[in-house]
């Protein structure tokens, strides 16, 4: 077991596993190894992110990986701690009924092939990288627009360039739309399965988000109809 003056470090194996599977399988490793004891409070995400050179994102997820797997359990507050063998976590026993969408991540690319193609863009970026770094124009450049609209045109919409409004982020960009549309109590419909940042949305505009039902096809068009007649919705 880790003293309380030493804080537990991973190592991480080179498996060709995302590296939130191999925090977790380190997780693991180090319980049966008896080098992380029961009740044990692991590094706060932030900590670890920063000791192993990694984003907090991809600790986070190994966290709710290791969590998921009943190696571990969190309290609001005071952290993750180490569980009894053997005793599942409040969070897994619950996982093959739940749907996690705290986080929306891209999957991390294991084919080396795909891996290339991404550095590759990456390198060609290179003389670019230092303007992109910086703010960009507001709504977006001509490129930029220009670039949306040969997007929308695909689906197809056409419209010019000057009616495209390009946002640094979907949250941005709904919290504006939501915003023109619709007043405090007025209701929104969403899908019953949403993004989740749509509800911190609305809790901050003091929106009624109301769930239309799904099909195999998306939102149920007979359930759209009913709930647009008994709560005259300010936007879909």
């Amino acid at each position: 077991m880790t003293s309380s003056q030493e804080a537990w470090r991973p190592v991480l194996k080179n498996s060709g596993q995302p590296v939130y599977i191999r925090i977790a399988d380190a997780i693991g490793d180090d319980i049966l190894a008896g080098r992380l004891g029961v009740g044990e409070r692991l590094p706060p995400l932030r900590d670890l992110a920063e000791t192993l050179q990694l984003n907090y994102a991809t600790v986070s997820r190994g966290y709710g990986e290791a969590q998921r797997r009943g190696l571990i359990y969190s309290r609001v507050g005071q952290g993750s701690f180490v569980c009894r063998p053997g005793r599942a976590s409040r969070r897994s026993a619950s996982a093959d009924r739940a749907v996690d969408m705290t986080m929306n991540l891209p999957p991390e690319p294991r084919d080396p092939l795909l891996r290339e193609r991404m550095e590759a863009g990456l390198r060609a970026l290179g003389p670019d990288l230092q303007p992109l770094m910086r703010y960009q124009e507001f709504g977006g450049s001509m490129e930029d627009r220009e670039a949306a609209v040969a997007w929308l045109e695909r689906r197809p919409l056409t419209v010019s360039e000057d009616r495209v409004l390009v946002c640094p982020g979907v949250q941005s960009a709904l919290l504006a739309v939501l915003g023109n549309l619709a007043r405090p109590g007025d209701v929104v419909l969403c899908e019953a399965l949403t993004y989740p940042g749509l509800r911190a949305i609305a809790g901050q505009l003091g929106l009624r988000l109301v769930g239309v039902p799904l099909d195999d096809d998306g939102i149920d068009p007979d359930a759209l109809a009913k709930l647009c007649a008994e709560h005259h919705p300010k936007a879909l």
